[in-house]
């Protein structure tokens, strides 16, 4: 039978801080060591088929501020609305897997495009306690991913016997520096001075001057096939190509008028699963439809869709509907009970011990013993584990069934129930049974 949790040995946990020079992603340092660096230390480790996670800490033992990487997960990302919050990539060795949360990556300078990334201050003498999460199976998605995970994935027989954890940071001196400032990139501190956006192309500008803490977990054996899943397309729905076509060469005819981030909202909208719409999305995409078919003069798209939902409402709108399209796409988690679910948010720091123990003990229970109230308290947590609720929203939907007082009197006259029904020997009547 296979584990769920994976057995690891710890040959080693090395830390190695590089700050004196940037370096690019899985490069391996030639520099000298510099007495005064950034540190890391290591709070915990979690590896199973599910989850990779890295808790750590990390001090700014210099003499000067520094930024560290701090950019949230990207919701409208397949693996980012899932939970993830750092990008892999093969090393160079083949039998490194790089788990990295920075601008900089083995891919940077390749596809031409800006990257932005928001990175907080650390003063001298301060900690930040950090996480890197990556949700198993990492959907990998060509052609801005990682070719050699493509290729892992179609051999079906690479493996990783080590993790290396990469933190991206700046020093001030980095950020103020004249040369960084180039004309194609921004560097935009927010009011309190405790933060910083940078946006910039990676052909050029200031991720050069990334510098990273780096950890590395030997011992690790794993099999690359089985963290990896390629991106499919499983919605089975696609606009037709002659909308699309018909909806740009009315924006181009009109491009006085209509504008490119027009044209990109409807192109996206439209090729989202109708089944996903509400009514507010079926309006939307209706009167993009009836641009596209000459039904609708371009000089009144904008206030026809603003009639029908404000600008910021269809931005708002579009996010979600493209969260849950990813969310529809991705390969089956290979968690298959509740128990397997709530262990990995427990794991994950996503839930409390409370919590964890409550649904843990709910879901022993023979479902015929609940009463109806634990029966909605059930499917909240159920709601949980398909991601279709977020851990900081099952507070209060608990709430709203029972207070947490009511749940648990509720909970022990549930398990006092079984305890008769397990100490009699009897289960509940199967069909069939005489």
């Amino acid at each position: 039978m296979r584990q769920k949790w994976m057995k690891i040995k710890l040959v080693s946990l090395c830390m190695t801080a590089l700050s004196s020079h940037a370096i690019c992603a899985g490069e391996r340092s030639t520099a000298e060591a510099v007495p005064q660096t950034p540190t890391i230390q290591q709070m915990g480790v979690t590896v199973t088929d599910g989850r990779v996670e890295l808790r750590c800490a990390i001090s700014n033992d210099t003499s000067h501020p520094i930024w560290v990487y701090a950019q949230a997960p990207d919701r409208e990302d397949v693996n980012g609305a899932r939970g993830t919050n750092a990008t892999l990539f093969a090393g160079e060795d083949d039998v490194t897997l790089l788990v990295l949360r920075r601008m900089n990556s083995p891919l940077s300078g390749v596809m031409g495009e800006r990257v932005a990334a928001r990175y907080v201050r650390l003063s001298p003498g301060q900690s930040r306690a950090e996480v890197f999460c990556v949700i198993l199976p990492f959907v990998v998605i060509p052609p801005r991913s990682d070719w050699k995970l493509i290729l892992a994935i179609e051999e079906r027989a690479r493996t990783i016997s080590r993790l290396t954890f990469e933190l991206g940071y700046y020093t001030d001196d980095d950020l103020h520096c004249e040369e960084s400032r180039s004309p194609r990139s921004r560097v935009v501190f927010d009011k309190s001075g405790q933060s910083v956006r940078i946006e910039d192309h990676l052909e050029d500008g200031i991720w050069t001057r990334e510098r990273a803490i780096r950890m590395s977990l030997d011992g690790i054996r794993a099999s690359l096939n089985r963290w990896l899943s390629c991106w499919r397309d499983t919605t089975g729905y696609h606009a037709s190509e002659t909308t699309v076509r018909a909806l740009r060469h009315t924006f181009y005819v009109n491009r006085r008028v209509l504008s490119a981030e027009d044209l990109w909202y409807g192109e996206t909208l439209l090729q989202v699963d109708p089944n996903l719409f509400d009514d507010r999305a079926r309006r939307v995409a209706g009167i993009y439809m009836r641009l596209a078919e000459g039904d609708l003069d371009p000089n009144e798209l904008t206030t026809c869709l603003d009639r029908a939902l404000a600008k910021n409402e269809r931005m708002g709108m579009l996010r979600e509907l493209y969260r849950q399209q990813a969310l529809a796409q991705i390969p089956q988690s290979p968690l298959t009970t509740p128990a397997q679910a709530v262990g990995e948010l427990f794991c994950g720091f996503a839930i409390d011990a409370h919590t964890y123990g409550y649904a843990r003990r709910l879901f022993e229970i023979s479902e015929d013993l609940l009463t109806p109230e634990a029966r909605e308290i059930r499917r909240a947590y159920l709601a949980l584990f398909e991601m279709r609720l977020r851990p900081n929203e099952l507070p209060e939907k608990l709430d709203r069934i029972m207070n947490t007082e009511e749940r648990d009197r509720l909970l022990d006259e549930l398990l006092k129930r079984q305890s008769i029904r397990d100490e009699a020997g009897w289960g509940p009547r199967q069909d069939g049974a005489s």
